[in-house]
Formats: structure tokens, C-alpha cells, sequence
């Protein structure tokens, strides 16, 4: 700043002193034009720099009276004059006509300007002048007798900005002073001042005990004086409040427990001064610590019912909640916000909506209890389940929420478990839905005296000729009226009373509607419900009973057949049935853990296999075909199956059903073989042979027969 003042001194002298020498060359025009000339040029440059000077600039010639100031006239301003002051037209006019009453209300002005122009001497100072209500920065210099420059700035900002502070500080030295908190500024944690409340806290009687002194001794013990300090003295340079617990010691040597808070003046000379506030929390620390005992408890007792525990205050949005809160989302309590956002921040986009509308009508009363469930997403991203209960604790006198508390419990481990039900459920279903079998599902009623259809499968509806709907909720005697005839009605009896499985072989159902042989394979629910499968024989019967009659000596009965059912993907099964087992005679473990190509021919896996993936890309062609599989002995069977996709567990999958059609296919060969040996038998017999039906009618004969000769039957 002084640099700044003299070079400033320097410019205005040479001005003034070039405008002195311009004044004699305009005396002698004559001498020196050249010269002239490039002195008006110089003149022109700093007339420049003087009328764009920020500061305000004032030439004046000082009039006296008897050796005292009297007045001064402006003879030159600059632009800044007029900007900085207000004042306009003051060139050859006196001061105290520019400014009515500067003389009475700023004299010092006057004697200032007048020593100044005497003495030569510069001077500096502030005054505020009255009449302009403007404070003045001024500096004042002279280069030639009773003449003076003032080169000033409007400083009342400044002024009262200064002012301001002042009467900062003073407020707040009368706040920090009738405090109930104990306050005290310390620098190097030396105590430098202290207040009455702080006084009174440590039991001092004048601040004199402890203005000067270490703040070692209010500490009960230099450990707890070295640990308060590293732990709120390292962070002065941070800028914020940091507090902690402490135990103190008053003059007595009574302790205490007090609440201090520290922070540096200047954040970025933590060295320098510190303002402490201490509060004491004696009271709060014993409320504290019963509570802390209340608290284990209800605990201890959340703990044994694995639930965590929220104590939110609505209007605020604090939300405090206990460590096993905390572990249920996968943090420690420390990281973890005690805030509703925090607790919102995790909720399921998709949940938000409605757990806040649920949230919201119950604390507006439209519900009589807040209960919800919604999914959470963990710190290692993972979701959870969480089932949440709450109740309004406390409400202000308009009846509005101001604290509620509740409960966490984590439920994934149920929501797993129903999800797998469903899953379940739905694979189960699509087996119902595509099973070749018929599956009826049926309620007891009147104590097992009748039974009701639940649930009818698609292959039900096919055997029966019935839909489902005309057969769901109604009784078996209604529907099937001659049911209790083959004795299937008495199978059902008997298995819900005892809740043993039981066959009901193939017997002949005949009513006015249908006529068909099935076959009865009936078990009991855990739900008390009764489940028949059975399967329409009557194309198989009647093939038997053809084949018997043309076969009477050589065939056999075949046994009662039921499908092989079971899933591939992957190139692995995925679900046997028990007749699958039977049919290829490995165990449902063996036949788990083996691709499935395994199990078929050598010379068929190829086409099975081709098919197989085909039918996973969805392309259309006969679904039933045969093939041979291998048995675990070794040993080949044909067998037919025909295959549908499903999605399992999410995944393209091929639901199979396949019956072993080597007995069929054996016959088959057999009935040719035996026709072809009773037509050779007859036809190469030597002697006639015929075969008679009634009336004497003959439908077949030898060559050597006669016909034409007497017959004797």
C-alpha cells in the first residue's frame, strides 16, 4: 500500500509540475516548438491516466486568514471526484460552498489541508463527512505552497462492514457471557478466557485460576486429558465441530461427566485459537446408563426372537436402529445412517411405492396397524425379504405422528422356501396337465360316504369324455353313477379312513354314457384329499381279447402296463417316476447322474438324440416313435414314447412318457408266426383237412380234400 501511495505521489508531482511547465511555454509560444509539442503529448498521456483513476483526485489552493485556513478552491478534479462523492460543477468553487456546513461538522479537515499546503509534509487519515454521509479514505500531499492534492475513496462499506463486526463481537461476547454453557477460548490448549457458566462449572471463583493455565488441570486424569486431545484437537484443521464425552475435574476435586465440543477460528492455523464449549451431562450420563440396562434387556429379549429394532422419529426423519438391524442388511451399526432415507435407500424400487403408501395411511390413521413385508438390498448387493411391524408411540397435540418404533425380522429363508412351493407347484402342474394318464382329485364327503371332484387333468377330460368344468365340485355318484359297481368306490373309502395307497386293477366302468376299462392307482394327501390316476386300457383290453381268441394257446397275458414318465435336460434326466425305474432297472440315483443316451440303444441313440434337441427348438413332427432302450442287465427293451417340451426350472426341458412295447411287439411276431404255421399245416397236410362252422358251412380245407364226397358229420 505504501508502494501503491507513492507512486501515486510521484504521478500527481510530475503532473503538477508539467502543468507549471505547460504554463510557461503557453508564455513564450515562440521558444521551442518541438519541445512544446511533445510536453502537451506527455500532458495528454497522464491527463488519461488522471481522469481514469479509480481513486478520487482534487487539486485545490488553500486560502487563508491570518495565518489560519479559511477555505480551499477546487481548481481540478477527476471523473472519480464526482462518482465517489456525488458532487458536480466544483471546479473555481470553494469548498464550503460546494458543501454547506463541512466547516462546523469536519474542521479537522481544514486544519489537515492547511498544515499539509504549508508544510509540505504528506499526511493520511479517515474522516466522515456529514453533510455527504460518506466516509473518506484521504491522502494529501502539496508540491508547491498553499496548494495541496487529496487523492481519496469512499470507504463506507468498509466502515460499516468494521462497524458490524464491532457490534458482532459485542453481542456475542454478551451471549457467551450469560451462557449456561461453559465456554472458553484457548490457544495450545492454554486457557485464555473463560465465562461466568464455566467459572461456576469447575467451582472457580475468579477467572484468574485459570486464565493462563493448562487445560490439564480440569481433566480427572492425564490419560483422559491425552485422549480428549488426540481425539478433537487432530481435526481442528477439518473446520467442523467435533465433540466427545469426558470426565472432568472441578476444584474440589469432585468429577463430573461433561459433554466438550471444540473448533478452531481459523481452520487452516490449527495452532492458533480454539473456541470449547462444555456442557455438563451428569444427569444424562446416569439416564443414560439406566436406559443402556433397559435397553440390554429388551435386547437381549429382540435377540432371542432374532428380530431388529427401529425407533423412528417422523418429523425429524432420525431413525435409530439396534445392531441386529444393522446385521440383517449386512452392515455394522457404525456404517449404517440412523435416518429413514438411509432405511428408503434400500427398499426394492419396485416395493417403494407401497410400503410408503402403507406406511403413510397408518400414520394418518387409516390403518389400525402398520405390517408389511418388501425386499431390502444388502451391502454385498444380496436381496432379503423383510417382514416389518410398527406402532405410533408418540403424537404431538394435534394428533400428528412425532415418534414411531417397530421391528425387522428377516423372512428370505420363508420367501425361498414359498417360492420353491410355487416352483414346485408349477412343474408339478405342468406333470398333471400333460401326464397321458387321467389324474381326479376328490374331497370326502359326509364323513367318506361320498367323494367330490377338486381337480380334473387334461387326460381325464379325454378318458372320461367329460371337461373339467362339468365334473369340478360335483359328486362321484352324480357323475359316474354306476361307480360303486367295479368296486373302485370302496378302493377310495378305504384309503381315506386308513391313508394306505391302493391298486384298483383294470375293471370294465359301464353306464348309459361311456363304456371303457381303466385302471386305479389310489393314494391320500397330507391335505385328507384322495387322488386317483388312472389309465384308459380299453384299447389294450380289447387288443388282448382279440389276441386271445386267435391266440388261445400261445399267448400270454400281458401284465398291467403304466407309462415311464420322466423329464430330460441337458442331456440328462431330470425327474423319473418309480416305473421308469422298473422299466430300465437302475436306481433313481444311477439313472440322476448319467446322461440319458446312456440308457438307449447304440443304434437308436443317434435318432432319439436328433429328435430330442428338434423338439427343444421347437420344431414340429410326430411326437410318438420307438426305439430300443438298455436295461442295467444289459438287456434291450422297446419301448414308445411320445414327448412334449416344458419349461423346467425356467429352462427348455422335454417331458417324456414311454411305454415298453416289447411284449406287444413280441406278440406281433408271435400271431404271425402262428397263422403262418397253422396255414402251412393245412395246406401241406396229406390228408383232408377242413374246419366247420355251424351249418355245416366249411371255411377252410386241404388240398386233398374232396369236396364233392360224402360227408359224415
Amino acid at each position: 500500500m505504501k508502494d501503491e501511495d507513492r507512486s501515486k505521489e510521484q504521478l500527481l508531482n510530475e503532473l503538477v509540475q508539467l502543468r507549471s511547465r505547460v504554463a510557461e511555454l503557453e508564455e513564450s509560444e515562440a521558444k521551442l516548438p518541438c519541445t512544446e509539442k511533445s510536453l502537451r503529448e506527455s500532458e495528454q498521456r497522464y491527463r488519461s491516466l488522471f481522469d481514469n483513476m479509480l481513486d478520487g483526485f482534487a487539486y485545490c489552493k488553500m486560502l487563508f486568514e491570518d495565518g489560519r485556513p479559511l477555505d480551499f478552491i477546487y481548481l481540478d478534479v477527476n471523473d472519480a471526484f464526482e462518482r465517489l462523492t456525488g458532487l458536480k460543477n466544483v471546479i473555481g468553487k470553494k469548498a464550503t460552498e460546494v458543501i454547506p456546513g463541512i466547516k462546523e461538522s469536519n474542521p479537522e479537515l481544514f486544519e489537515i489541508y492547511g498544515r499539509v499546503s504549508l508544510t509540505g509534509n504528506p499526511e493520511k487519515f479517515e474522516t466522515y463527512v456529514d453533510s455527504l454521509e460518506i466516509w473518506f479514505s484521504i491522502s494529501v500531499y502539496s508540491t508547491e505552497r498553499e496548494y495541496f492534492i487529496a487523492v481519496f475513496d469512499n470507504v463506507t462499506e468498509r466502515k460499516g462492514a468494521q462497524e458490524a463486526v464491532k457490534s458482532s463481537e459485542r453481542m456475542m461476547r454478551g451471549i457467551l457471557a450469560a451462557s449456561p454453557v461453559g465456554i472458553n477460548l484457548s490457544q495450545g490448549r492454554e486457557v485464555q478466557w473463560v465465562n461466568d457458566a464455566w467459572l461456576r462449572m469447575f467451582g472457580f471463583e475468579d477467572d484468574r485460576e485459570c486464565v493462563g493455565q493448562n487445560a490439564r488441570i480440569l481433566y480427572r486424569s492425564q490419560e483422559e486429558y491425552e485422549r480428549v486431545g488426540a481425539l478433537l484437537h487432530g481435526k481442528l484443521a477439518t473446520g467442523e465441530v467435533t465433540e466427545a464425552d469426558a470426565e472432568f475435574k472441578r476444584k474440589d476435586g469432585s468429577i463430573f461427566c461433561g459433554l466438550i465440543r471444540v473448533k478452531a477460528l481459523d481452520p487452516s492455523d490449527p495452532a492458533g485459537q480454539v473456541i470449547v464449549a462444555i456442557s455438563d451431562i451428569s444427569d444424562r450420563k446416569q439416564a443414560e446408563d439406566s436406559l443402556s440396562e433397559s435397553e440390554q434387556r429388551l435386547e437381549l429379549a429382540l435377540w432371542g426372537a432374532d428380530l431388529g429394532l427401529y425407533d423412528w422419529y417422523v418429523q425429524s426423519g432420525k431413525a435409530i436402529a439396534n445392531q441386529r438391524s444393522a446385521e440383517i442388511v449386512g452392515y455394522s451399526l457404525d456404517e449404517i445412517e440412523q435416518s429413514f432415507d438411509f432405511w428408503k435407500s434400500l427398499l426394492d424400487p419396485e416395493d417403494v411405492p407401497r410400503v410408503l403408501n402403507n406406511v403413510s395411511n397408518y400414520l394418518k390413521g387409516l390403518t389400525d396397524y402398520y405390517e408389511d413385508e418388501y425386499r431390502v438390498r444388502t451391502k454385498s448387493g444380496e436381496w432379503k425379504w423383510i417382514h416389518s411391524r410398527g406402532k405410533v408411540v408418540e403424537r404431538d397435540k394435534d394428533g400428528r405422528a412425532v415418534r414411531m418404533a417397530g421391528t425387522y425380522l428377516d423372512i428370505s429363508e420363508r420367501k425361498r422356501a414359498e417360492q420353491a412351493l410355487i416352483d414346485n407347484e408349477a412343474r408339478y402342474r405342468a406333470l398333471f396337465e400333460n401326464m397321458r394318464n387321467g389324474v381326479a382329485i376328490y374331497e370326502a364327503v359326509d364323513n367318506g360316504e361320498d367323494f367330490v371332484f377338486v381337480d380334473f387333468n387334461k387326460a381325464a377330460e379325454i378318458v372320461s369324455g367329460l371337461s373339467r368344468d362339468q365334473v369340478i365340485g360335483k359328486r362321484i355318484s352324480d357323475v359316474f353313477p354306476s361307480a360303486k359297481e367295479p368296486g373302485l368306490f370302496e378302493v377310495l373309502q378305504k384309503t381315506w379312513q386308513t391313508g394306505d395307497p391302493a391298486h384298483h386293477p383294470v375293471n370294465k366302468y359301464q353306464d348309459a354314457r361311456i363304456e371303457i376299462w381303466v385302471e386305479n392307482f389310489i393314494y391320500k394327501l397330507p391335505s385328507s384329499e384322495i387322488v386317483a390316476v388312472f389309465s384308459d386300457e380299453t384299447e389294450r383290453k380289447l387288443a388282448e381279447e382279440a389276441l386271445r381268441v386267435s391266440e388261445e394257446k400261445y399267448r400270454l397275458v400281458v401284465d398291467n402296463a403304466q407309462e415311464a414318465i420322466f423329464v430330460a435336460q441337458d442331456g440328462m434326466l431330470r425327474f423319473v417316476n418309480p416305473k421308469t425305474i422298473e422299466l430300465l432297472a437302475y436306481s433313481e440315483e444311477e439313472l440322476l447322474s448319467k446322461p440319458f443316451t446312456e440308457f438307449i440303444h447304440q443304434d437308436d441313440r443317434e435318432t432319439v438324440l436328433e429328435r430330442h434337441l428338434r423338439r427343444l427348438k421347437g420344431e414340429v413332427f410326430p411326437s410318438r416313435y420307438s426305439f430300443r432302450i438298455l436295461r442295467k442287465d444289459g438287456t434291450e427293451k422297446w419301448v414308445e414314447i411320445e414327448s412334449t417340451v416344458i419349461s423346467w426350472e425356467g429352462r427348455p426341458a422335454a417331458l417324456a412318457f414311454m411305454t415298453d412295447i416289447t411284449e406287444r411287439l413280441r406278440m406281433q411276431e408271435a400271431l404271425a408266426e402262428s397263422e403262418e404255421w397253422y396255414r402251412t399245416l393245412v395246406e401241406e397236410s396229406f390228408d383232408g383237412v377242413f374246419v366247420q362252422k355251424c351249418f355245416n358251412t366249411i371255411s377252410r380245407f386241404s388240398i386233398e380234400f374232396d369236396i364233392s364226397a360224402p360227408t359224415y358229420f
